[in-house]
């Protein structure tokens, strides 16, 4: 039945991945190729390491996965954690064989090259750049029909361009898949992208795990929310919410916000 269920899940992966992941608004911004020495890994959450699972392969690091969990729905049920696996060797073969090496591993239910598809963007916020002496002011009959929040530089000084952040009111992904393709066609705009998170965004603050730019007592009930199973994963800020040298969350990351905000000498 546990052979059955990975096989159901892995292939529910490369459907996602080739009907879903690359709609036609993204061709330009979205590379189809992966990152070499780099893995896509979905095991159970009764696994402490992955290198525990495959101590075969020379593993430089691993860090918790950013996925976009609308394209990976079935990582919102909190029964598999996604990670992103670093080879020590940085080459396409080596990748190929890593992943190989994982599917033959029980408790591992995925693993992939990783696709710059899965990276998250920000719902409601672009990236654009215009060229060199162009105002921001050029968008505004594009973009009548829609309420602009803000406008923030991030390049200014290029020799070419220059980079802005725009925001809209409206938080939603769908918001960006419509007006890309309409900044696009503007005179003036050189590219207009999704801000990916990661590129543009700033980190946010260990602990915050609700994400409102501060670290209260809510982060650490987020937390105990979420292992307790009362919310899922796309609920919250699952990477902040960490505080530990780790990359899976646990009780004990809950605890240590909770001492801080007591004022014990903690660190993070």
């Amino acid at each position: 039945m546990k052979k059955h269920t990975k096989r159901i899940i892995a292939f529910m992966l490369t459907v996602i991945i080739a009907f879903c992941c690359v709609p036609a608004v993204y061709a330009e911004s979205v590379s189809h190729n992966f990152e070499e020495g780099t893995v896509l890994v979905g095991f159970s959450r009764d696994i402490e390491r992955v290198q525990d699972i495959a101590p075969e392969l020379d593993i430089e690091r691993v860090e918790l996965a950013e996925l976009d969990y609308d394209y990976i729905p079935y990582s919102n049920t909190g029964r598999y954690l996604f990670v992103k696996v670093y080879l020590t060797e940085k080459t396409k073969q080596a990748t190929l064989d890593a992943i190989e090496l994982f599917k033959t591993k029980e408790d591992v239910i995925v693993a992939e090259p990783y696709y710059t598809v899965y990276t998250r963007y920000e719902a409601g916020g672009v990236v654009i750049s215009l060229e060199l002496g162009e105002s921001p002011s050029i968008l505004q009959d594009v973009l009548k029909d829609y309420e602009i929040e803000s406008i923030r530089m991030i390049t200014p000084g290029s020799s070419t361009q220059n980079v802005y952040h725009l925001t809209f009111a409206e938080k939603t992904k769908e918001i960006v898949v419509e007006v890309l393709p309409l900044l696009r066609a503007c005179k003036g705009v050189k590219i207009a992208e999704p801000n990916f998170i990661g590129s543009f965004c700033a980190e946010p603050k260990k602990g915050d795990a609700d994400r409102d730019d501060r670290v209260t007592v809510m982060d650490a009930t987020t937390i105990q929310l979420y292992l307790a199973q009362h919310i899922k994963a796309s609920d919250f800020d699952y990477k902040a919410a960490i505080v530990t040298d780790n990359y899976k969350l646990t009780i004990m990351d809950a605890t240590i916000i909770q001492q801080k905000l007591a004022g014990f000498d903690v660190d993070f």
